[in-house]
């Protein structure tokens, strides 16, 4: 491992990163890096660094180094901090300061790994290629994340928000257009949905992410398998959430983010993501009330915060096809104005230059760059934090 990526001199102690993400607002303020801005708007401050730099920085250092991320992570801790159940939101604040893996204290041995493999192989729900040795994303310690919340992308490598930092603005987005349809609901209908029970389940139904996607030597995430026809990062959040004891009203919401019961096949999808993360939890679905007697439905009526927290998780609808073009791109202006070969470009040198570009500048700006300025102003943003030089 190279002396770029974690460890114990650049990871931020716990206790010490709560304490910066409560001063972070006001130190944004007194940034000593140059004021940037990109077609005349005023956007964040940025540092700019070499090509050879880029891959000296950790993801970590990217991140933290990033008034975007800081911001979108400040924001998601604040956001959080608004739950008014007092259990639920110290629960919910402790698992976004460390998304650890705590289940997986049930899967400390190679036996008792191929025996929740073979349950899940027996229901249907893993796909042939999925062996017991791979099923679970490598880790070190159940009760501490392979990475910090921070510092992972918010997606698979070439989907949403794919660089360090990516998660943090993929969270804090949805969270935003949830509570935004809360408020539309609440000024138009007035009524009003249970408020912890959409911020809780959307601030957490990617927490896996930092351990499913860990960042590997050559600066790209790890791949994620399919479990349950999804990510299997969903159902592993699922199954986190329930081994903590989250209210099954939460663990419902949270479920219905990649899809919703208002038809057979979408009830169907939310039915078999709560089933195998139940068997991955050691829970029994219909003891707990996360499905109805028989465990082929969910209970009834079905509560609107799960579709609310559905339609709060579509900021991929637009940033998928976002990074996929900026990603493209980014590859262009690589070979042509930082002398990189087509050969590069799937190596760690073009992975640590896109990832330290778009975790200072966010995909979705350089994106509506591409579309407003053409690629001549995608390139002047990106010499704005890389020097050809």
């Amino acid at each position: 491992m190279e002396n770029k990526k974690e460890t114990e001199s650049t990871v931020i102690g716990r206790k010490r990163f709560l304490e910066w993400t409560i001063s972070a607002a006001a130190g944004l303020a007194v940034s000593s890096f140059p004021n940037v801005s990109f077609a005349g708007t005023r956007i964040f401050t940025l540092k700019a660094n070499t090509l050879a730099a880029c891959q000296t920085i950790s993801p970590l250092e990217m991140a933290q180094g990033s008034d975007m991320v800081r911001n979108a992570y400040f924001y998601i801790t604040k956001t959080v901090n608004e739950i008014m159940d007092i259990n639920l939101r110290n629960t919910v604040a402790g698992i976004i300061a460390n998304p650890a893996p705590t289940f997986m204290n049930r899967y400390m041995d190679r036996d008792s790994r191929k025996s929740i493999w073979q349950r899940l192989t027996d229901a249907g729900l893993l796909d042939h290629g999925v062996s017991s040795d791979s099923l679970f994303p490598p880790y070190k310690d159940p009760n501490e994340s392979p990475q910090q919340f921070i510092s992972a992308p918010g997606s698979g490598y070439d989907s949403h928000h794919p660089y360090p930092g990516g998660l943090s603005a993929h969270v804090a987005t949805n969270i935003k257009i949830t509570l935004s349809l809360y408020q539309t609901y609440n000024q138009i209908f007035a009524y009003k949905v249970d408020k912890d029970v959409i911020l809780a389940a959307q601030a957490l139904h990617d927490l896996h992410k930092p351990w499913v996607f860990q960042w590997q030597d050559n600066d790209s995430s790890l791949p994620e398998l399919i479990i349950a026809g999804t990510g299997a990062h969903h159902i592993f959040s699922l199954a986190e959430v329930m081994y903590r004891a989250l209210p099954a009203k939460v663990i419902i919401a949270q479920a219905c983010a990649h899809n919703h019961p208002g038809s057979p096949q979408g009830e169907a999808d939310v039915v078999r993501w709560l089933t195998a993360a139940s068997m991955i939890a050691g829970k029994d679905p219909v003891k707990e009330g996360y499905l109805a007697r028989g465990g082929r439905t969910l209970p009834e009526p079905y509560q609107q915060e799960g579709y609310i927290v559905h339609l709060g998780d579509h900021d991929w609808v637009l940033s998928v096809t976002a990074a996929q073009e900026t990603i493209a791109v980014l590859a262009k202006i690589a070979r042509k104005e930082y002398g990189l070969p087509a050969n590069e470009l799937k190596t760690r040198r073009f992975h640590s230059f896109r990832n330290y570009v778009a975790s200072q500048i966010s995909m979705m700006n350089l994106h509506h760059l591409l579309c407003t300025g053409g690629e001549t102003a995608v390139a002047e943003a990106v010499r704005k934090v890389v020097s050809p030089a």
